[in-house]
């Protein structure tokens, strides 16, 4: 299970993100790595995708209604059962969109990554 002082997770009727900041860092030196959002990835969803490993998803499919993308790590809202690296789940339909910006889903981001200089 997660330690609950190194990472935000478990607080549904809070509606409060933790700075990741405020969370020591991992041994990489990275602050809030787990928890705090689900992290939505460019990875298309296979809900068999861990039972075909070495097949590469199809990226030129993307369009008007691009297919569902891979959510990892769990969020600030979720049990600890989620808050893995290893624990998949995917953002339905045209829901994706509305993850933005939408009031009821709070809970979604991204994380940016950059190549060190």
């Amino acid at each position: 299970a997660p330690d609950r002082s190194r990472c935000d997770f478990d607080h549904f009727g809070d509606f409060v993100i933790a700075d990741p900041r405020s969370l020591p860092p991992n041994g990489y030196g990275l602050h809030g790595m787990a928890g705090g959002v689900w992290e939505w990835t460019s990875t298309i969803y296979d809900a068999l995708g861990y039972h075909r490993p070495g097949v590469e998803p199809d990226l030129s499919i993307l369009g008007e209604d691009p297919p569902q993308r891979v959510l990892r790590g769990g969020s600030w809202s979720d049990s600890a059962a989620a808050v893995t690296v290893s624990f998949r789940h995917a953002l339905v339909g045209e829901s994706w969109r509305r993850g933005w910006t939408d009031a009821f889903n709070p809970n979604v981001g991204f994380r940016l990554v950059r190549r060190h200089l």
